[in-house]
């Protein structure tokens, strides 16, 4: 069973490399806290070491099926599809993996947070435009792979379930196309893109430990 589910991950990631995720362009925009434009391009371009599943992540996982089932409850919507992988037939380098799909046909996301990032957490319940900015262009992300209008963010909070619908933003949705379509070409040409966070040069030392010099990144004519 464990050699099974190592095949399908291992199949996954190899799709998931294939285009640009909903949880790849948060960092391509710029506002992901833990991950960088270039930390992307190397994971595309198989020049990144595989990335160990944090214990954080590990709950996340654990605890999903239960945010879903009690987002059912709380919405009286089922799920009718989980984790749906979709690709984009407009945009052929978008992708996106959703955690849940409605009766409806609405996307919906299960976040769970642990102590420090619930004590972090400043949205409350119905202010949807306060989620963080990762978040919004994740959903908005789903919403223009999937063609919907809206995405529900189900929060799991130490001991509170928080629901928030989010409505499709065209101008965020241009920007992710615009700045996306622009970072695939890099992936597909081979030429880093232009960084947008100081962390990006410490992942190229890292990725070409052998080069020589004072490493530069020229932005593609």
């Amino acid at each position: 069973m464990e050699h099974h589910q190592d095949d399908e991950q291992a199949r996954w990631l190899e799709w998931r490399r294939g285009g640009v995720g909903a949880s790849d362009s948060p960092a391509i925009l710029g506002v992901c806290p833990h991950r960088t434009r270039m930390a992307v391009y190397l994971d595309k371009v198989g020049a990144a070491k595989p990335r160990k599943q944090t214990e954080t992540q590990e709950w996340g996982i654990r605890l999903e099926p239960l945010i879903a089932a009690a987002y059912a409850e709380r919405a009286d919507l089922a799920i009718v599809q989980r984790q749906a992988c979709l690709e984009s037939t407009e945009h052929p380098w978008l992708r996106a993996t959703i955690d849940g799909i409605a009766e409806d046909g609405r996307i919906v996301e299960f976040k769970s947070l642990g102590l420090h990032a619930a004590n972090e957490f400043r949205a409350p319940v119905g202010e949807w435009w306060r989620l963080p900015e990762n978040w919004l262009v994740q959903g908005n992300h789903q919403m223009l792979v999937a063609g919907q209008e809206w995405v529900d963010f189900a929060v799991f909070l130490p001991l509170e379930l928080r629901i928030y619908s989010v409505p499709r933003d065209e101008k965020l949705c241009r920007l992710i196309l615009d700045e996306t379509q622009e970072f695939w070409a890099c992936v597909e040409d081979g030429v880093p893109p232009r960084t947008v966070d100081p962390r990006d040069h410490e992942r190229i030392q890292f990725a070409y430990p052998k080069a020589e010099g004072v490493l530069t990144l020229d932005a593609p004519e």
